[in-house]
């Protein structure tokens, strides 16, 4: 017999199951025979309906003798309490949680698992009412997984056991990992040196304009006090900091492939002496508050070497700062020098006589396997972020420029010694070569650079010299400048470097008005690096960082070749 449609009172067919079932008897269906647990629960997630096989699981006969029941009335508190807090976030954020896989606790000890989904139970007006779910077991599933764990572990075990007869063969296979673990290493030390190389030219450049700030007020703090007066040492003390600072970017600059090295013409003559008081000078405080104690010997036997000074005391500073590491409690740095004859030297030095200088410390010491890799980049025994392992490797960078080598020898407990071969050097003269006289010219000059502190120093410095100064803090205002004054404009001075590639433009637009214009482009960049990133044409450079004096004695010795 064909299914009867029944209609609403306007006419509507309303939905009939082919079986002659409603939607009411569809759930009662589902209900009663479902395998799965089928759960409704109000906002105090007490059970307002459930599932026959639900009730089994409960022990209990009727599923309506669960109503107004919780979990706490079936399960453990741990289980009951994490099953109340899930649904309470369900209800509070609409938010489903979709087959989790819960562990339920009973409150006789019984464990079982299931895969449980829960939602948000919404009314007739959309607010959420309660929340409704439903839970598969798979503690079978569970148990068959803990099963493969355990024969993968006894597998794991037996393969184990088995390497055992086969420890030959297994030498053979450690020795590559260790070779294939020194290639891992290499390859890390190479990609933390590209991560190096690509921060080190920005914070190098950053770091040489606040050094030029410095230096600027320093030097005029200097200018302006009586020589041998403590604000004028002290103003001395602070621009030989600022040239180590300098060096120090220069040397990061090398690292970003931003500069070129050192050149021939940098190389001065070092006294030993001299250069081994500037820089036990420089850590005596420091080291008088760690009770470390220096004892320079025989300053007097101590020849003559060449190189970059700046470089050469940031090196001794590295062997003595490590030397004063090297002495937690507190010790005693021993320096002396002369000179030694080498027959065979490890450089391509000839034989003959060499400088050398002896640091002794009476720390820790350092055992053999120590002591091959203290030199090797990033390298280190200090604990954490303490330090990247490049002070010494730095320092024998800077000794072997200099065409010199390091020799060390230590043992544990019995402190250190550094022995450090250079080769000499003819004593510098005392007699200083005249210097060269610059006419006192002045004019108006455009000083552009993006670094306000560093502008305002600049603009002291010259106009206190008697030039007229115009100033920009970027390229768009140097631009406009240029147009409105172009006429009257001496000189520009511009950072080499300026944000947004400003530097070429303005460049472009000052050979637009007057191709021969006289430009001093400064930088902390090199004046090869510039070439790459500024157009075409001729321009002086002056590298950063630079002091009053020598901004000042550029800027005339280009208007008086002009004048000429």
């Amino acid at each position: 017999m064909a299914v009867q449609e029944r209609t609403s009172e306007n006419g509507v067919p309303n939905p009939v199951h082919a079986h002659g079932l409603d939607r009411s008897q569809l759930l009662g269906v589902l209900l009663e025979h479902m395998s799965d647990s089928i759960y409704f629960k109000d906002a105090e997630s007490r059970f307002t309906l459930i599932n026959r096989h639900h009730a089994r699981l409960f022990g209990i006969g009727s599923p309506d003798d669960v109503v107004g029941k919780t979990d706490f009335d079936f399960f453990s508190e741990e289980h009951a309490r994490k099953a109340y807090e899930d649904e309470q976030v369900v209800m509070r954020t609409g938010i489903a949680l979709v087959n989790r896989e819960e562990k339920e606790t009973w409150p006789d000890g019984r464990t079982t698992w299931v895969t449980s989904t829960k939602m948000p139970l919404f009314n007739n007006a959309g607010r959420v009412v309660g929340t409704f779910g439903i839970s598969r077991d798979i503690t079978e599933r569970k148990r068959v997984e803990e099963e493969l764990q355990r024969h993968r572990e006894m597998l794991e075990e037996a393969i184990a056991a088995r390497t055992a007869e086969l420890r030959d063969a297994n030498v053979k296979l450690q020795q590559e990992m260790i070779e294939r673990q020194r290639a891992e290493r290499a390859l890390l030390d190479t990609e933390r040196m590209a991560a190096i190389r690509s921060m080190a030219g920005g914070v190098a450049i950053a770091f040489n304009n606040v050094m030029h700030v410095i230096r600027s007020y320093a030097t005029s703090i200097a200018a302006n006090f009586i020589p041998k007066t403590r604000v004028h040492d002290e103003a001395t003390r602070i621009l030989e900091a600022t040239r180590r600072g300098a060096a120090l970017t220069e040397r990061l600059l090398h690292i970003s492939h931003a500069s070129a090295p050192n050149s021939v013409e940098e190389r001065v003559p070092l006294p030993l002496a001299q250069v081994v008081q500037e820089s036990t000078d420089f850590v005596g405080a420091m080291f008088r508050d760690q009770n470390v104690v220096i004892q320079i010997d025989h300053p007097e036997t101590m020849p003559v070497v060449a190189g970059n000074r700046a470089q050469f005391v940031d090196t001794l500073l590295t062997f003595l700062i490590n030397a004063a590491e090297a002495m937690p409690g507190g010790g005693t740095v021993r320096i002396d020098g002369g000179v030694r004859r080498v027959a065979r030297p490890p450089t391509k030095s000839a034989p003959g006589d060499f400088a050398v200088l002896r640091i002794r410390d009476t720390g820790v010491g350092m055992n053999a396997a120590i002591r091959k890799r203290i030199f090797d980049p990033f390298f280190t025994t200090k604990d954490g972020d303490k330090s990247f392992g490049l002070g010494l490797s730095i320092a024998l960078g800077v000794v072997s420029g200099m065409g010199g080598w390091i020799r060390v020898s230590s043992r544990p407990d019995k402190g250190s010694a550094f022995h450090i071969f250079l080769p000499i050097a003819a004593m510098p003269s005392d007699v200083a070569p005249a210097p060269v006289v610059v006419d006192r010219v002045t004019g108006t000059v455009l000083l552009v650079d993006d670094e306000p502190e560093l502008l305002a120093s600049m603009q002291l410095a010259l106009e206190q010299e008697g030039f007229t100064v115009l100033v920009a803090e970027s390229a768009q205002a140097g631009v406009s400048l240029y147009g409105r004054h172009a006429g009257r404009i001496d000189i520009t001075v511009m950072d080499g470097v300026l944000h947004q590639n400003g530097s070429a433009r303005l460049m472009r637009r000052i050979r637009r008005a007057k191709a021969e214009a006289d430009v001093l482009v400064t930088s902390g960049f090199s004046r090869d690096y510039l070439r790459t990133v500024l157009p075409m044409g001729a321009w002086s450079f002056l590298q950063k960082p630079y002091d009053a004096k020598q901004l000042t004695r550029s800027v005339r010795e280009l208007l008086a070749k002009d004048a000429s």
